[in-house]
């Protein structure tokens, strides 16, 4: 808890240094970002504690697998048209990610794994909704002013929270070992970089293009970089869920 509030930190300064001149943000955008920081809050608690109870591989295909949720309903409350070829595309997409999800050493499930991958699933999907509804609103402009009070909210009830259930159960304050911090400042840079981006991209792409492709990219190259960086070798399946994979991001582009 008290790692991610460090992380959600980092976004504040990022956003404070790179952040164009703020202005004060609409109405609609303060509750967007105060939203956009609790779903933030539940979406990193969710997503470690999934990897940290159950298989990567597995957790992070269920996670990326909400895609569904803001490509229906993008379609459906926004009226974005939804061709043929990027519904098959779609359908390629999943089977690809399940090719690329290597089962091996899955060991038990837990039903606590279980749990944390439906919240994972859950707050992955209301982050792209987020998106979607803040770029279909007044304030779409106001993209920094919406990530600087979603990291100070999600920071805030992270480092709070940490603090609280340590309290509850009479242990010593919480507290960073200086090691880590490398990794907070590196993945709290990368995070809030990626979220910048995709808050516009979710704007001027239809959500049946942008959502499968970034996160079937997730998933294919998570593979890859196993590969490469850590010497994880791909099995046959895997192997062919990238290359269907990388057919079904070409259907969903239009390409064809």
């Amino acid at each position: 808890m008290l790692f991610n509030g460090a992380m959600s930190l980092v976004w504040v300064l990022v956003v404070l240094c790179v952040g164009r001149e703020f202005s004060a943000p609409s109405a609609a955008t303060v509750l967007l970002g105060a939203g956009y920081g609790v779903v933030t809050a539940g979406f990193l608690l969710s997503k470690m504690q999934a990897l940290a109870t159950g298989n990567m591989s597995i957790t992070v295909m269920l996670g990326c697998s909400s895609l569904m949720l803001p490509t229906i309903l993008g379609s459906i409350l926004w009226h974005e048209p939804i061709a043929a070829e990027q519904g098959v595309g779609l359908a390629l997409l999943l089977a690809a990610m399940a090719l690329c999800v290597d089962k091996r050493g899955s060991g038990e499930i837990r039903p606590r794994w279980k749990l944390y991958c439906m919240l994972f699933f859950l707050f992955s999907g209301l982050s792209g909704l987020v998106f979607k509804i803040h770029q279909n609103s007044p304030g779409k402009e106001e993209i920094s002013e919406m990530l600087l009070i979603a990291s100070v909210v999600a920071s805030a009830l992270l480092i709070l929270l940490a603090f609280w259930v340590n309290h509850r159960r009479d242990a010593p304050k919480p507290k960073l070992p200086r090691s880590t911090w490398k990794y907070a400042l590196v993945c709290g840079i990368c995070s809030c970089a990626y979220n910048w981006l995709n808050i516009g991209l979710t704007g001027a792409l239809p959500s049946v293009i942008f959502f499968p492709v970034f996160n079937g990219s997730v998933i294919l190259g998570s593979s890859l970089t196993s590969r490469f960086c850590f010497g994880e070798k791909l099995t046959k399946y895997q192997v062919c869920g990238l290359f269907v994979g990388l057919f079904a991001l070409l259907l969903i582009g239009k390409v064809f």
